[in-house]
């Protein structure tokens, strides 16, 4: 018994020490995609996973939690550096906004960190030169609703989804939206009244519009 609990002990030790004690680090820089220039005051979001914040009863299941609230900004030099929290599993970016770059979000072909990792990396984003401006109106006061999905090849690649959002006016109320696209691609604008766009429920409206470069090209939707 004596020699077992001294083996025992020693199985303990081992594993501890095989285990990574050190900080989560995700660092590296943010350029542009053509010049490699720096891009300065980017902000990039991480998210995490950390364990369940409640315990488990009995043969119920739990899953570890994902947080999306730790961030950093670049310098002028474009570089960054976050240290994750003791309790983080793994860490992984999230998404990244810059002035006069197309929003980029989740798939960066970088690697999940676990506890204990560091890694250091370049990432580059796509200049816009192109503006898609938006105008929306509701002058009927029928349908507060109305659903968009833009689609633009660049903007797909960034974001890895296409674009949607849902503007809720009533009669008389407008909107106006501003995306950064790329000159020389086509964006798609599709939009319906009352439900969401999907394969089973195509838009009611849909137009191909030629973005043109270092200008804004205007669309307009009035129900």
């Amino acid at each position: 018994m004596y020699r077992f609990f001294w083996l025992f002990i020693t199985l303990c030790c081992l594993i501890s020490s095989c285990t990574k004690n050190g900080p989560t680090i995700l660092k590296g820089k943010i350029v542009d995609s053509v010049t490699g220039e720096p891009v300065r005051n980017a902000n990039i979001t991480f998210g995490s996973e950390v364990p369940p914040r409640i315990s488990h009863h009995g043969s119920e299941v739990v899953y570890n939690e994902t947080a999306y609230n730790e961030w950093a900004v670049t310098n002028e030099q474009g570089i960054f550096e976050h240290t994750f929290g003791s309790d983080v599993i793994s860490a992984w970016f999230y998404k990244i906004i810059a002035d006069g770059y197309l929003y980029k979000h989740v798939n960066f072909n970088v690697d999940v960190i676990h506890a204990g990792e560091e890694k250091e990396c370049e990432i580059p984003l796509v200049h816009s030169d192109a503006v898609l401006r938006i105008y929306i109106k509701n002058e009927t006061g029928q349908q507060p609703y109305v659903y968009l999905d833009l689609k633009n090849p660049s903007i797909q690649a960034e974001a890895g989804l296409s674009l949607s959002h849902r503007a809720d006016l009533n009669v008389g109320q407008e909107q106006i939206l501003f995306v950064d696209a790329v000159s020389d691609e086509y964006t798609t604008v599709s939009w319906s009244l009352e439900n969401f766009i999907t394969n089973q429920l195509p838009p009611m409206h849909e137009d191909n519009i030629l973005m043109v470069k270092n200008d804004t090209v205007h669309y307009s939707i009035i129900y």
